[in-house]
């Protein structure tokens, strides 16, 4: 079965967010028509959490979607049980994936490895800052031979225009 996931920077301008939201929902139905059942996520932004509301939207149509949460680490998934809206989001996944008991220095790098690993399409949520400093999680991509979809505020392309031998944007 195929599976996807996301990934973001933490803080994305909310100037952005009406624009990434169209683009996370077109990536999203874009997964569906190819099959996609598998859907994995993490609680780092906000964009991470729209993309899973999105996909249990989805799920009206097409009940055999899954979604998975990811945790580097158990207390990091006892605090998102503490918020309201995350307990919420945390009671539709359909698997709850905690990768270690306590944090550790490669907790959030065994995360990233988790979903790339686990997914054959990463979609990409960046700003050009962001993926300036989160560079390293599109190069697992590639070294996993995953396709890349990017989820582009306004100044990304020309960030990617100066990139485009490392990069391929579907």
């Amino acid at each position: 079965m195929l599976s996807c996931c996301i990934v973001s920077e933490k803080h994305l301008d909310s100037l952005y967010l009406g624009a990434v939201t169209t683009e996370i929902n077109c990536a999203i139905r874009r997964m569906i028509k190819q099959g996609c059942i598998h859907f994995y996520f993490t609680f780092t932004s906000k964009a991470e959490l729209l993309f899973a509301r999105l996909v249990a939207m989805h799920r009206q149509d097409y009940p055999s979607l899954k979604l998975h949460a990811v945790f580097p680490y158990r207390r990091r998934y006892a605090k998102a049980l503490q918020k309201a809206q995350h307990a919420k989001l945390l009671s539709i996944c359909d698997e709850i994936h905690v990768l270690s008991e306590h944090c550790h220095s490669g907790a959030f790098t065994e995360q990233q490895r988790f979903l790339i690993s686990n997914s054959e399409t990463v979609i990409a949520v960046y700003s050009s800052k962001g993926i300036e400093e989160k560079h390293h999680i599109l190069e697992l991509a590639k070294v996993y031979q995953r396709e890349v979809i990017f989820c582009v505020p306004l100044l990304l392309p020309l960030w990617l225009n100066r990139h485009t031998a490392k990069y391929t944007m579907r």
